[in-house]
């Protein structure tokens, strides 16, 4: 037998059988590309046969949710047909209309332009291969992607106002992502309604729609947009826009929503201070709800501060501000002290400079305090923008009455960089054997500025005849005969009541001193006394800590 020869024989039967499949793999191949591309686009899930050359895309929004639901494709291919494409996020649970109208979306009834595809029960999308208008015009790209007009998903085909999703088309289409929810709150601060801005391209009219969360069939409904926020404004304040009302026994998409193109306000910030209000029956009728808008909305950015009086520990309360993105700032204060609030109407002010340097500037007066509350109030700042309020120092004074801001103070808050870190040192002065004094000590608080307020307490008043004056040395020796000066907290008399308070941001030479330097060297305090007018004694210390 001749091994070798049938070994050849096989081997270049198995390299010929390899051939072959390879060729069938190729064959098949091909056959499979040539059957895609001679498909047509209803066999490739309504891809078209030739790929787009343009694309215009448009968002969708609901009505239901005022967000984005989808997109609108407006294609062209080569050979110059046009496809629409819509595509919803969700399926409709029955069939949907389509259609395009003339001129920008107002939620008005407008002349049909296109009837498109619907969208089948159960489905996401309409794709529609478009020739002529509903009144027989050729149409061309551009008819849609640049004159103004708006698309709709329909309820109901036969119903214009039973708006399921919608959008502008052209060139002052919506801008994309550019969209500002607002809510509208009640007075028990629930939110009774919405308010959305649609800014257009080429700063075109911007839309303004105002959606009820709930509404009576047989009331009608009168939004509109005043001067001031929603804060601190009032219903007599000027009107910047009147929407249309929303009338009774309206349909069921829209018969809750008022809409409005807006021709003096192309962008949500343009309309830099005013609140969108409701009123029922009349523009001058029950308020169901207000809501900040554009410039007045807050950023979310806030800081919050104590308000309080070390001289009556018994008033308490808290001091908040918030940015707006109109970069202005609302001013909200409460009293916590339940029983112990002030018992009178109060002038409320906010003050260039911590509360020590009082008499320093008056930047504005603030809502009057009224007698027993411990309600919040508001007041809007304009004077000053937020940040500026935050790098400067400042305070803000609750007076004992209304008259003429006159008297000492409830309570007081220091803000921006004069406000406290929470950083305190807290010494409590040793008296010398032999020595009868009011138990008495001193408190250093750390400013934002790195500057230091010091509180010096007595445990009760001071008898008239003494006076007493407190020094803080340097090191811890409380027996040095002579030694250095760092800070003088100044001298303190009856007539400064138990509590006084110092502000400390110099040193004894008239140098400038942070609160790290007096307390981070472990130096110690000297206490001094002279009764009847006379000399100064050295009657307690205490070690800085």
């Amino acid at each position: 037998m001749n091994t070798p020869r049938i070994t050849t024989i096989i081997y270049t039967t198995l390299i010929l059988i390899m051939k072959i499949q390879e060729l069938l793999k190729f064959i098949a191949l091909n056959i499979l590309v040539l059957a895609l591309f001679s498909c047509s686009h209803d066999e490739l899930d309504d891809s078209p046969s030739t790929l787009p050359i343009q694309v215009n895309t448009f968002a969708t929004y609901s009505i239901a949710s005022f967000s984005k639901s989808g997109r609108v494709d407006i294609e062209m291919d080569e050979n110059d047909k046009i496809i629409v494409r819509v595509n919803l996020n969700q399926a409709v649970t029955e069939e949907n209309a389509v259609k395009i109208y003339n001129g920008l979306f107002d939620g008005t009834e407008q002349e049909v332009y296109l009837t498109l595809n619907p969208i089948p029960a159960g489905q996401t999308s309409s794709v529609t291969e478009v020739h002529q208008s509903d009144n027989g015009e050729s149409i061309q790209f551009e008819d849609l992607v640049k004159a103004n007009r708006n698309l709709r998903v329909l309820l109901n085909s036969e119903e214009p106002y039973s708006i399921n999703v919608f959008t502008d088309l052209g060139e002052n289409a919506f801008v994309q992502s550019g969209e500002k929810n607002y809510p509208l709150y009640d007075k028990d601060s629930s939110i009774v309604a919405e308010t959305v801005m649609l800014p257009r391209e080429n700063a075109s009219q911007m839309l303004v729609a105002v959606k009820l969360i709930e509404k009576e069939d047989s009331k009608e409904y009168y939004p509109s947009i005043i001067t001031g926020s929603a804060a601190t404004g009032s219903l007599i304040n000027e009107v910047i826009v009147s929407l249309p009302p929303i009338l009774k026994f309206g349909n069921e998409t829209t018969g809750n929503i008022s809409f409005a193109n807006l021709s003096d306000f192309t962008d949500p910030m343009a309309i830099d201070n005013g609140f969108m209000t409701v009123t029922e029956e009349s523009t001058a009728g029950l308020e169901i709800g207000r809501g900040d808008v554009g410039g007045n909305e807050l950023t979310g950015s806030y800081n919050d501060y104590v308000f309080d009086n070390e001289k009556n520990k018994s008033y308490k309360g808290t001091v908040r501000l918030q940015e707006r993105r109109n970069g202005y700032t609302l001013i909200g204060y409460q009293m916590h002290s339940g029983d112990h609030n002030p018992s009178q109407n109060s002038s409320v002010g906010l003050y260039i400079s911590n509360h020590i340097q009082y008499n320093e500037g008056e930047v504005t007066q603030l809502v009057e305090y009224q007698s027993k509350s411990e309600s919040v109030f508001y007041s809007d700042v304009r004077q000053l923008k937020y940040n500026e309020l935050l790098v400067s120092d400042y305070h803000i004074r609750m007076f004992q009455g209304t008259e003429d801001k006159g008297g000492d103070y409830y309570v007081v808050s220091n803000i921006g960089t004069a406000a406290y870190t929470g950083t305190t040192s807290e010494t409590s002065i040793t008296y010398f054997e032999d020595i009868i004094a009011e138990p008495l000590k001193v408190k250093l608080k750390q400013r934002v500025n790195g500057q230091t307020e010091g509180v010096i307490e007595f445990a009760s008043s001071i008898n008239p005849e003494e006076r007493y004056e407190i020094t803080i040395y340097k090191g811890t020796d409380i027996n040095e005969e002579h030694p250095t000066a760092l800070v003088n907290l100044l001298s303190v008399k009856s007539s400064d009541g138990n509590v006084s308070y110092r502000d400390l941001h110099s040193d004894a030479n008239g140098n400038s001193i942070d609160y790290i330097d007096m307390v981070g060297g472990q130096n110690h305090y000297r206490v001094k006394r002279k009764i009847d007018g006379g000399t100064y004694e050295y009657i307690g210390y205490g070690i800085v800590e």
